[in-house]
């Protein structure tokens, strides 16, 4: 026959930020079928960040791809840069999500560290057909200045291997979305 019950735990509060796994395990003296006595639910408890983060050979994170990544797993609680370090990076589709703030709204920013120029080589897919996307952001900015001036010290290009994708897709409603000081070369199929 089957039964079942409610049963509540006590609440329970990661101390750290990170990933996680809820475990929930039953046991039943006699049970004929254990395969299904258990089960797992993953969640994220996200980390609160800001400051300067680097992206490229020895910096926080070795590519934009796990650089935004991180951006869209967590909070921004302060000015966010993500300063590129490398001359080179070749990326797949690269998603910034809409962003989350622990308050007010912060400006959120990629660009080459001071000194730096370099080239974004992005491969589009079919289910991603763009190099970058900003999905819904506010207050994001990709600036192509190694230096806050006018200098543009970031080319951003499509790999497509023939269909058409472009380079930046900014979509969903976004705000406050600034591109500048960039070098953009797309693909257009012929």
């Amino acid at each position: 026959r089957d039964a079942s019950t409610q049963v509540t735990f006590a609440s329970f509060t990661p101390s750290a930020p990170g990933n996680y796994i809820a475990r929930i395990l039953a046991q039943n003296p006699g049970d004929t079928n254990p395969t299904n006595d258990s089960t797992e639910v993953p969640f994220r408890i996200p980390d609160n960040i800001s400051g300067i983060k680097t992206v490229g050979p020895g910096g926080n994170f070795a590519t934009l791809t796990d650089a935004i990544r991180y951006l869209n797993d967590n909070n921004v609680a302060g000015p966010l840069t993500f300063s590129l370090t490398g001359t080179s990076y070749n990326e797949g589709p690269v998603s910034v999500e809409p962003i989350t703030y622990t308050s007010s709204v912060q400006p959120v920013v990629i660009q080459p560290a001071s000194g730096i120029s370099a080239v974004i080589t992005f491969s589009p897919t079919d289910t991603a057909p763009y190099g970058i996307r900003v999905n819904g952001g506010t207050s994001f900015t990709l600036n192509g200045s190694n230096n806050n001036s006018a200098s543009r010290n970031l080319t951003l290009t499509v790999d497509t291997a023939g269909s058409s994708a472009p380079a930046i897709l900014i979509t969903n409603g976004c705000r406050n979305v600034t591109v500048q000081n960039l070098t953009v070369r797309g693909y257009r199929k012929s």
